[in-house]
């Protein structure tokens, strides 16, 4: 490849949007701005400039890269090694495979860079289906207040109301779910919560399908006070796959999700929801981004957004 071709190579970068559970606080600096801060001393003030954390059975590294005094924020990455027995392997143009040597003491890690904005309490986070996830930053923070309460990031909607029906409180009478998803569908990279979103992974990659389409239609309760047509946790797990579950995400995606409210007739689609921005990243020679051009990507993600941004900013 020529020194010209080389310089123009890019890859696509996908940045969502979070806001942490604690960040409503503005008559007083927030758990989650004390957590950042505290995790960011502790990073820096070790000669490795990173700490390791044991994450829902995985192991977890943060890094911080800087600590922006003016524009008010925080950058860095979360590593985590790749626990799949499907390891990546090296081609060119012509499909020529190649392995990568791997010693018994080295490993294949998958990188999520985040920056967070402590004032505005908005987090950027890349997407990446085999790497860390905001939950993992999460348990970071928590791990670093020594098990005060638990601070959760929670992805940014482009329509408010659409999140809202997945939200605590509200009745679905029926959801309609269709997911398409490679034969070769590996169950390991993804780390669910849900019971439903886990059963469903489970459900595609042990019978190796293609399509998966499914119906849920609650119990009409006998008295009002009884419990909901469908449980909380089919919303919660709606939520996680529309968020973990896209056609740039190892090629699983959800092609149908329709709900019924409670009281409404009509169906409400959840498709392309989740607010998520595409920038292109160039690549050095060595074929991956540098650290400065992915922050450069991800602030102009939220520069492009700031129009909608700016009702979830809680500094004003």
């Amino acid at each position: 490849m020529s020194k010209a071709a080389d310089s123009q190579r890019t890859k696509l970068l996908r940045i969502g949007f979070y806001t942490s559970s604690d960040g409503s606080k503005k008559d007083k600096e927030s758990l989650t701005i004390s957590a950042f801060k505290k995790l960011y001393d502790e990073c820096v003030s070790r000669s490795l400039n990173y700490k390791a954390i044991d994450s829902h059975d995985k192991k977890v590294k943060i890094t911080f890269l800087e600590k922006d005094i003016e524009d008010n924020f925080y950058y860095g990455f979360m590593s985590m090694f790749r626990n799949s027995s499907h390891l990546a392997y090296i081609a060119d143009n012509e499909w020529n495979e190649e392995k990568i040597p791997l010693s018994p003491t080295r490993q294949l890690v998958e990188r999520s860079y985040f920056i967070y904005y402590p004032k505005s309490d908005l987090l950027l986070l890349s997407q990446n289906h085999l790497g860390p996830k905001a939950s993992d930053l999460s348990y970071a923070l928590f791990n670093t207040m020594k098990g005060k309460t638990l601070v959760t990031f929670a992805a940014i909607w482009k329509q408010q109301s659409i999140k809202e029906l997945l939200e605590t409180g509200t009745i679905l009478r029926s959801c309609e779910l269709t997911i398409a998803a490679p034969r070769d569908f590996n169950r390991a990279n993804y780390n669910l919560q849900g019971q439903l979103s886990s059963q469903l992974a489970d459900m595609l990659a042990g019978a190796g399908l293609s399509h998966l389409d499914i119906t849920l239609r609650g119990q009409s309760p006998v008295k009002n006070s009884s419990f909901e047509w469908l449980s909380e946790d089919v919303k919660l797990s709606l939520k996680e796959l529309l968020e973990l579950f896209t056609p740039k995400n190892g090629g699983v995606e959800i092609e149908k999700a329709n709900v019924i409210k409670k009281g409404n007739k009509r169906k409400t689609s959840l498709l392309d929801q989740v607010l998520i921005h595409t920038k292109s990243v160039k690549l050095q020679g060595d074929g991956y981004p540098n650290d400065t051009d992915v922050k450069i990507a991800m602030i102009q993600a939220k520069v492009e957004n700031s129009d909608y941004l700016a009702q979830y900013d809680i500094s004003g």
